[in-house]
This record gives structure tokens, sequence and C-alpha cells, in this order.
């Protein structure tokens, strides 16, 4: 698979979680950051369809580990 990169998916993701707010920013090269998340590392993400793939790793755990998740697409939103 190759980088996505759908207008649809780049960009900044945010999600509030008790008046904190944290999220995903998408870079359409295929660069995959985690904003207000410190522990855990984005090195890519794919667009494979109907599914997102995320690859990140920690410090703990170096190894780079995928993450799938499947894409809804609602009136005017894009869930995850």
């Amino acid at each position: 698979a190759t980088p996505a990169a759908a207008a649809s998916i780049h960009g900044i993701w945010l999600k509030s979680l008790g008046g904190v707010l944290d999220g995903l920013q998408f870079d359409s090269s295929g660069r995959l950051h985690y904003l207000n998340m410190y522990s855990i590392t984005g090195d890519a993400w794919m667009r494979q369809g109907d599914t997102l793939m995320l690859v990140s790793h920690t410090e703990r755990y170096p190894q780079p580990d995928t993450t799938a998740y499947l894409l809804t697409l609602l009136p005017d939103t894009l869930k995850l």
C-alpha cells in the first residue's frame, strides 16, 4: 500500500476528553503525528479503501505496530 493523500483524511483531527484536547495529524506525505499524546510516536498512515491503517511505536515497545480503523462516511462527516 502507498500513503494515502485523500483530501477527506489529511489534516488535523481533534477530540476532547475531559476538557483536554488530543488528536492526530495526517500529512499528505503519509506521515502521522500524535498531538498532545507524548507516550506514542506516529510513523505512518495509509488508507486502503474504507480502512485507515496507523503505524506507531512507543519508547517501551520500539517495534512499529499497525492499528486498523474502519472509516464510515456520515452526512457531512467522516467518522473514525
